[in-house]
């Protein structure tokens, strides 16, 4: 038997997902007691999955998680030593028997050490190292590493370290109005910077504090913001406009910049996500109460999630495994694996450009007509197996979904799925499936399958 590959099970399951609703064959309508046996579907033993336990470590990859857009590299100085989870910013030249191969070298190529991303002793050798070393590895690829001229060989890598930065969390704090700005702040400014005649004026402008790269303002008028704070009101400052100013009349000469400072922020930089972050990046006054408002409901949400998925794909399984399809409905085996075919021979040539008698012959098969019959013939049988099972326990246990499923189900998919960033209310949304823009069946289809799941629990035997 051929092993199907990772990309033709994908393209199985996206087809299969296109297909179960569709054909000449009504299953929700047509007598299927001559076309399967249910067997005993009600009160299946299977051992229930139970939620997993929030712990620290759950709540810390939790936090990992969804913090992960504050992480930033910060470059150490040349007296630190590399540690696990740092990364190191590296050129290397990888030699066998004294020689170069392809592949073997790169240089300011970023790498977490403990990430696993090369061969073993690789990592591991640059714990220790400094900003400047030059480290000679000698390793050996594994057996299985995936080139012959690879596999078991013993390599050298040298090693220049060009710089090793820790990963800490970066933020912008609101600075108060008790704090004086400093050079790196973030000011909302209101000003007018007048010389003569010239005059230029600013409303609610964003500028940073000593930068001297800003379009509109001269590096005197933000070295000058350093000192005032938040709240200051029309203050003025002097100020020499520089030699090569953008107005000619008022160049090199003394300016008046008067200065109102709307707000601003500083970037705080810190090891981990502690109560100062938290209640800056958060609705949440410390770590503790985000925890237990926003982690801890997550995580139990999830983790319920998790538990009824793996008794549902157990359960379905023992059901699936205990019916007995007595014949199939004519035709629909082959209409759903022609179906699967075409539609794998669609993915695969906008993909990567190959026919499906080529892609038939790299899995060893003689031609795309005995690829089919060997595994999309099975495939579709399975799935016409599961719609007949499905709708069949649907009629047994007289299972429908009522306006209020449907309508409970149209809002969860309205806020949840991001439905709400193209129709800005409810009502447009509804609008929408009402005139055909947004079809529905899917999600009625996918509602149901959960109303007939959470029967089948109820009455799994414990």
């Amino acid at each position: 038997m051929k092993k199907t590959t990772a990309f033709l099970m994908a393209a199985l399951l996206a087809c299969s997902l296109l297909l179960t609703s569709c054909g000449s064959f009504n299953y929700a309508k047509e007598d299927l007691s001559k076309y399967i046996d249910l067997g005993n579907y009600k009160g299946v033993a299977i051992e229930l999955a139970e939620p997993k336990a929030i712990d620290d470590e759950a709540i810390a990859d939790y936090i990992d998680t969804y913090f992960a857009d504050f992480i930033t590299a910060v470059e150490q100085d040349a007296d630190y030593a590399a540690k696990d989870g740092d990364v190191v910013n590296i050129d290397y030249v990888g030699k066998l028997n004294g020689e170069k191969f392809d592949g073997g070298s790169a240089t300011a190529q970023d790498l977490e050490l403990g990430s696993d991303s090369f061969i073993d002793g690789f990592e591991d050798g640059l714990i220790g190292a400094k900003k400047g070393d030059v480290v000679t590895l000698n390793l050996k690829f594994p057996a299985d590493y995936g080139k012959d001229e690879l596999n078991g060989k013993d390599v050298v890598f040298e090693v220049t370290v060009n710089s090793v930065s820790v990963n800490k969390y970066e933020y912008a704090k609101k600075i108060t109005d008790t704090e004086a700005l400093q050079a790196g702040d973030e000011a909302v400014i209101t000003y007018t910077l007048k010389c003569g005649d010239y005059e230029d004026n600013g409303l609610n402008y964003t500028v940073t504090v000593s930068d001297d790269s800003d379009i509109d303002l001269p590096a005197v008028c933000t070295e000058a913001l350093a000192g005032l704070k938040v709240g200051d009101t029309d203050k003025e400052l002097k100020v020499t406009l520089p030699a090569d100013f953008t107005n000619e009349a008022a160049a090199g000469k003394e300016a008046t910049f008067s200065v109102t400072v709307v707000s601003a922020t500083r970037t705080t930089v810190t090891d981990k996500v502690d109560d100062a972050m938290i209640a800056t990046v958060t609705e949440s006054a410390t770590l503790a109460a985000y925890t237990a408002d926003v982690i801890t409901p997550a995580l139990t949400e999830q983790f319920a999630k998790e538990a009824k998925t793996a008794n549902v794909s157990a359960l379905w399984k023992k059901i699936i495994d205990g019916a007995t399809v007595k014949a199939y409905p004519a035709g629909e085996v082959k209409r759903v694996a022609d179906g699967l075919f075409n539609y794998s021979a669609a993915q695969l040539g906008s993909q990567y450009g190959w026919a499906m008698s080529d892609y038939a012959k790299l899995l060893g098969y003689k031609n795309a007509k005995e690829f089919k019959e060997a595994e999309f013939v099975p495939s579709a049988e399975i799935i016409v197996k599961e719609k007949l099972v499905f709708n069949a326990i649907v009629a047994a246990e007289g299972i429908s979904l009522t306006d209020e499923d449907k309508a409970e189900g149209l809002k969860v998919y309205y806020e949840e799925l991001g439905i709400s960033s193209t129709y800005k209310t409810y009502e447009e949304f509804e609008a929408a499936i009402d005139n055909g823009e947004i079809l529905v069946d899917s999600l009625y289809d996918s509602l149901l399958w959960e109303k007939v799941m959470d029967t089948l629990l109820a009455n799994v035997a414990k």
